[in-house]
């Protein structure tokens, strides 16, 4: 009986040790306290930048591997208006991919003849017809190139930029040992001389030309992107 009743009360003696002793050892900090924050919910991540934005970032940014990526997200989801195609475009001549460049170009010449133009958007038109003749001309394509150069010629007052362009940029570079290039390069220079524009000093393969153009209605057919510039 003894035994047993030993037995019995060891539970509480147990019971009774523990409310005697456990407040000293909370006291000393002996005993762990809950982790804090335990039951917090996690800092949620930053919600990522449109793809479309990023582009623009990256434009800036001279980041011309992330802006296709980022144009070419855009692009599966919806079309592309005349601005992010040629943003697109020259993104891939920037990284030397000019065959990648060549369909977004083409698609914005397609879209122009079918429509009329605003201001903003037939310089863009403007623009992409002319990097669509250098990137043909660094793929050694004589014909498609110089149909679009001797177009300029029919205008050259208008065409000056690009026609002086055309005598200077390395693209051009592996067609003028063709005769009908040199032909293209004699007749270019009369055509700017007739309408007081100098080529003194034009030298040719000067280094590619890697500003993005300005396409606000109020600018010319040059300049530099900025933080105004969308598409």
């Amino acid at each position: 009986m003894v035994t047993l009743s030993t037995r019995m009360l060891n539970p509480l003696l147990v019971v009774v040790a523990v409310a005697l002793f456990a407040p000293q050892a909370w006291s000393q900090g002996t005993v762990p306290a809950a982790k804090p924050g335990a039951a917090a919910r996690a800092t949620p991540k930053p919600t990522p930048k449109p793809p479309l934005e990023q582009a623009r970032e990256a434009l800036r940014d001279r980041d011309f591997k992330k802006a296709a990526k980022m144009l070419e997200v855009v692009r599966r989801e919806k079309p592309l208006d005349y601005q992010g195609l040629f943003s697109l475009s020259y993104a891939y001549r920037q990284l030397e991919e000019c065959r990648k460049a060549v369909p977004p170009l083409k698609e914005i010449q397609t879209r122009a003849n079918k429509k009329k133009l605003n201001a903003r958007e037939a310089k863009i038109v403007r623009a992409g017809l002319f990097l669509l003749a250098r990137c043909y001309a660094k793929g050694n394509d004589l014909g498609r190139t110089m149909f679009i150069l001797n177009g300029y010629l029919l205008d050259p007052r208008k065409y000056a930029s690009e026609l002086r362009q055309s005598l200077t940029l390395l693209d051009f570079g592996g067609l003028r040992s063709h005769s009908d290039f040199q032909d293209y390069e004699k007749a270019a220079r009369k055509a700017l001389g007739r309408v007081g524009v100098s080529t003194d000093g034009l030298s040719p393969d000067s280094p590619s030309d890697n500003s993005f153009p300005d396409f606000s209605e109020s600018s010319g057919s040059e300049g530099t992107i900025d933080s105004g510039t969308g598409f």
